[in-house]
């Protein structure tokens, strides 16, 4: 079920409605919630239930024996991690390793290879499997007491408005919440409003009417370098308002219900480097990356090689997290790469912390944005032969001129390029989540016109062809 359908706009009201009668028992609520968890992800394909269901059952279980009996807890710790890295090798990464594993013996000379094996790639296996491993582990350090209430953990991993693309939310922020009676106000209702607003807004007007500029252009054979260049901005800002979109719509969903979820962008298009982009991008990966991979790994402790090291090995996995193809792990290598450059004058003074003015402000940030704009073509390609041949095509400066697009298309793209700073610029003057845009006790004359422009441009030029966020395939 996805949050830009007609079947979820009739889903929501009912689930409210129930949740609305049970709000004062949080054990009620819970229980109300989490059938309407399993109902939204069971609408998909009510199969792939079962990994949820198993991933939960596990976790409750290890959690409580590592508090129980401190002799085996790492023994529950490592089951709980095998069991969840093993259910996304075997669904996401396993055909991908036999496939590269064929080609390897292809290469050697062996035509005897290991076979093939495809599977459906159940949507949000990534999200949900990090979210419900790092609440085992957050028990194992202490950081956390292990949850007596299965019904609340059960809702803690499939919580309806983030289940399937983020933000990846930590137990130490959805348990409190869950445990106490709802709070509903006028306010932060008109604030989930606005934000489901300005998450469609972004998703079916701007991300998938860029979506047919980027399209056609890496599915040509010899695009011209216009072209090329055109659809790296394009697809910049189509990721962009794609996934933020999202969790716009997934906040705005739970704060409906007075829950509150975690900011997962923080205008990440206006960094000057790459360590402040993973600051603002995706945040909460980052974060998970950091606190379960990076610092265990041993982070910036040792310095020198063993720094550069955890670093690259982070992003690396990063890239892969993605997906199970070679230009996603290569994307990942090429943002290691970036953070280990970026280490090194004169790029360190480029992403200098603090808001830098003038030249070198504006230097900074262009650098790095087109840096970032080209590997997200990393991100895009089918395979690593057509980014190396796009961007050959693209440095080289071949082909005649705009053939594969057109005015139109130019004049979307400067458009979204204006929504996206400009937006971005108001959000930072005032220096809050939210910002203008989801402020709702003064300005309210520019938010109604800004809310009704959104609200006409979803009626009149919004594309409803049933295109999936992004990030429904990680």
């Amino acid at each position: 079920m996805r949050f830009d359908s007609i079947i979820f706009f009739l889903f929501l009201p009912l689930a409210l409605i129930g949740f609305f009668w049970s709000r004062k028992s949080p054990r009620a609520r819970n229980a109300w919630l989490l059938a309407c968890s399993y109902l939204f992800y069971g609408w998909w394909d009510w199969r792939f239930l079962f990994l949820i269901l198993l991933s939960s059952s596990v976790d409750f279980l290890a959690a409580t024996q590592i508090e129980k009996n401190s002799a085996r807890a790492r023994r529950w710790l490592v089951g709980s991690v095998v069991t969840n890295l093993g259910i996304l090798f075997s669904f996401k990464y396993f055909g991908f390793f036999v496939a590269s594993a064929n080609m390897l013996l292809a290469q050697l000379g062996l035509e005897q290879g290991l076979g093939s094996f495809a599977v459906m790639l159940p949507v949000g296996i990534s999200f949900y499997t990090f979210q419900s491993m790092s609440y085992t582990i957050d028990v194992y350090r202490g950081e956390i007491k292990a949850q007596k209430d299965p019904l609340l953990f059960a809702l803690y991993v499939s919580f309806f408005p983030q289940l399937v693309a983020g933000p990846i939310e930590r137990a130490r922020m959805l348990f409190p919440q869950f445990a106490r009676p709802s709070s509903i106000t006028a306010l932060g209702f008109q604030q989930g409003v606005n934000l489901i607003i300005w998450g469609l807004f972004k998703k079916v007007v701007l991300a998938d009417n860029l979506a047919r500029v980027v399209d056609p252009v890496f599915a040509a054979t010899a695009p011209d370098w216009f072209a090329i260049l055109l659809a790296c901005y394009a697809f910049a800002f189509q990721i962009y308002f794609d996934f933020s979109g999202y969790t716009d719509m997934a906040r705005g969903v739970a704060k409906l219900m007075g829950f509150e979820l975690s900011l997962n962008f923080r205008m990440p298009y206006l960094s000057r480097g790459p360590q402040d982009f993973w600051r603002r991008w995706h945040i909460s990966l980052s974060q998970w990356l950091r606190d379960y991979l990076y610092k265990p790994l041993g982070g910036s402790k040792n310095g020198g090689f063993l720094t550069l090291r955890n670093l690259m090995l982070t992003m690396l996995l990063g890239g892969l997290w993605h997906g199970a193809a070679w230009h996603y792990l290569w994307w990942g290598v090429f943002h290691g790469l970036l953070l280990l450059l970026y280490r090194a004058k004169p790029l360190a003074s480029l992403a200098g912390e603090g808001r830098a003015r003038g030249v070198s402000g504006f230097l900074g940030w262009f650098v790095f944005f087109h840096l970032c704009t080209w590997a997200w073509m990393l991100f895009r390609v089918e395979e690593m032969g057509q980014f190396v041949w796009f961007s050959m095509r693209l440095f080289a400066g071949q082909g005649t001129g705009p053939s594969l697009v057109s005015r139109t298309d130019i004049l979307l793209v400067i458009f979204s390029a204006l929504v996206l700073f400009g937006s971005d610029w108001l959000l930072g003057r005032h220096e809050q989540e939210g910002g203008t845009l989801h402020k709702c006790k003064s300005a309210w004359a520019p938010q109604a016109l800004m809310f009704t422009s959104a609200f006409v441009a979803l009626i009149f030029f919004g594309v409803y062809d049933g295109s999936p966020f992004i990030y429904f395939q990680f």
